[in-house]
């Protein structure tokens, strides 16, 4: 055998190895990754096309270093947001009906990879059929005195929550006057821990309300999905539609590099369903300053708590003709204490 021929059969062998050791014999599983795996970008899809991101796409992370991603619309079921510049997050969490129950959709934009997490759906044509009714999840749930669970953000807010309201969007049938106290009602529960449970100590959070606003929320309605927009520095509360059976939507976003909730927009059902009052055969109608309670508490940092929690205020849905959201439950304070301690 010839030196060339020798040297060919050794390069060969070269490469059999490296394969070997590449491809799993048997279907056996791979060991662990290496260090020089781990450092490499969290996902190596190319960068998304022109139009809606999947969140799906994103769930593991996208490398900024391919693509530009900032201000791109992430898609989940009939929610999305636009991607917040590096170092920032945003979140989505809305309440619906028990037949179909509110979702939550965040994308966060760290360390040069854009990653996005979804939970639930809004769909109308899903949910109903996924959903258990309400008697089953609130026979499934623990009274809310007793119940301590509580998901969050994990950011809260430096400064007072400043936000105004805007007025032109009220609907037809309420007056704004008469709305707007419901509105203010309902950020005084969630900040001031209000229970029935005998807690002591209340959240050392802080708000203040500017009055009347001609900005509308940074929400907006598209192609049948409600979506956040890029942040800004105003905090506001307004009316629109919403997709499917969401009674409320509120888009928080904050900076993740110093942990700052920075803006908070919320949007609320202008249908007759949502009232300031129940009549007196109530039916399928649901109470303004507990939704309001609610959707505060996701400007405030706080998610759902999951399933099997209905009777928390934080719960995925709203109960109809029902005040209970009004007050905390265990899990809501504890929640708010977490983020913000006590006064």
């Amino acid at each position: 055998m010839t030196l060339r021929t020798l040297s060919h059969v050794r390069r060969i062998g070269v490469v059999f190895c490296a394969l070997a050791v590449v491809i799993p014999l048997g279907g056996s599983a791979p060991g662990p990754p290496s260090s020089v795996e781990m450092a490499q970008p969290a996902n190596p899809l190319s960068c998304p096309g022109a139009g809606p991101i999947s969140a799906a796409s994103l769930a593991s992370g996208v490398s900024t270093s391919r693509c530009a991603l900032v201000g791109r619309i992430v898609v989940s079921g009939d929610v999305s947001v636009a991607v917040p510049p590096a170092g920032g997050g945003v979140a989505a969490s809305g309440v619906g009906t028990p037949s179909s129950p509110g979702t939550s959709l965040r994308v966060t934009n760290v360390k040069g990879v854009v990653t996005a997490t979804s939970e639930s759906s809004t769909s109308a044509g899903t949910a109903a059929k996924q959903s258990p009714t309400l008697q089953t999840q609130l026979a499934g749930s623990g009274p809310p005195c007793r119940d301590g669970t509580f998901r969050q953000q994990g950011h809260d807010w430096k400064t007072s929550v400043r936000w105004g309201y805007h007025q032109a969007s009220t609907p037809r049938r309420m007056k704004a006057s008469h709305a707007v106290e419901q509105i203010r009602l309902g950020i005084s529960n969630i900040r001031d821990g209000q229970d029935n449970c005998g807690l002591n100590g209340r959240p050392d959070a802080s708000s203040r309300y500017l009055g009347r606003m001609t900005a509308k929320p940074n929400i907006f309605m598209r192609d049948g999905r409600v979506g956040c927009g890029p942040y800004n520095s105003r905090n506001t509360v307004g009316w629109g539609q919403l997709p499917g059976n969401l009674l409320g939507y509120t888009c928080y976003w904050w900076n993740r590099d110093n942990k700052n909730m920075i803006a908070a927009d919320m949007r609320l059902d202008p249908g007759a369903r949502t009232v300031l009052r129940y009549p007196a055969n109530c039916r399928n109608k649901f109470d303004l300053q507990s939704l309001a309670t609610h959707e505060w508490g996701h400007a405030y940092g706080l998610l759902h708590p999951g399933a099997g929690h209905a009777k928390l205020t934080m719960a995925h849905l709203l109960p109809p003709c029902s005040k209970a959201p009004r007050t905390l439950g265990l899990g809501d304070w504890r929640g708010m204490r977490k983020l913000y301690g006590l006064r």
